[in-house]
């Protein structure tokens, strides 16, 4: 759809569940999670043609797929042998690498905008919270420390904030985190449950999904956390929103 909410268009009909799309570079194509063959699995669809196939060859389980700026990566999320784990696939679907090890599940990649970093959650350390690595693997480290779920992050296309959903009390709220883990923010505040931020291209705005009643809907929000304006309001769930790149 529109930034502004119209013009929305359905894209699949793989006649189960379809989630978390996410934009290669060029907007040419889009990644994302369908159970079309009985188990979470990676595709991609190009929009010109409505051609969709298989994006990596690993075996199990594949999920939260995330395009590198320059698109010829794709991080994602794969149980291949054990817990869910990081991997790197070029365009073609091949295994370039591992990223991660150990116990837990990780989950959630997303790419800083220069490419030499990725955000991830993982609950290795017995919670799912933020963590952060060089995109070959090294540095990895914890960057949410405070409350006991923290996920999906997102760089912001200054790589200078780092969005993503916090528990506050018994409420997912949308917070945000500079990469060093040196500021933090709480940048919305209300009784409702917000989560799974995107960046709009300008990087002045949040698009994320919100569960006011009992329906989720899409709004956007200021990254000053003013401006908040509901997107759709059609029948059913609207969760997971991809703001394309500019």
């Amino acid at each position: 759809m529109d930034y502004d909410g119209a013009a929305m268009t359905k894209l699949t009909n793989d006649r189960s569940i379809a989630m978390t799309p996410r934009w290669n570079f060029d907007k040419r194509l889009f990644t994302y999670v369908s159970y079309r063959g009985g188990q979470p699995t990676v595709y991609s669809y190009a929009l010109a043609s409505g051609r969709r196939w298989q994006a990596t060859g690993l075996s199990g389980m594949t999920m939260s797929p995330a395009w590198s700026p320059s698109g010829d990566r794709l991080a994602l999320a794969s149980n291949t042998g054990d817990n869910f784990k990081l991997y790197l696939v070029d365009a073609a679907g091949k295994t370039l690498q591992r990223l991660t090890f150990g116990g837990g599940d990780d989950l959630s990649p997303a790419w800083s905008p220069t490419g030499l970093q990725l955000t991830y959650t993982s609950d290795r350390g017995g919670s799912p919270q933020v963590y952060t690595m060089n995109a070959d693997g090294s540095d990895q480290r914890r960057l949410t420390f405070e409350g006991s779920y923290n996920t999906t992050p997102a760089y912001s296309p200054k790589g200078d904030w780092i969005a993503y959903t916090c528990r506050v009390g018994a409420v997912l709220q949308l917070c945000l985190i500079s990469p060093d883990g040196a500021q933090h923010a709480q940048l919305t505040n209300n009784q409702w449950d917000n989560e799974a931020p995107s960046w709009s291209a300008d990087g002045r705005q949040l698009v994320f999904s919100s569960i006011r009643g009992e329906t989720s809907h899409l709004y956007v929000i200021g990254t000053d956390g003013t401006g908040e304006e509901r997107l759709t309001s059609e029948p059913g769930n609207d969760r997971m929103p991809s703001w394309s790149p500019n």
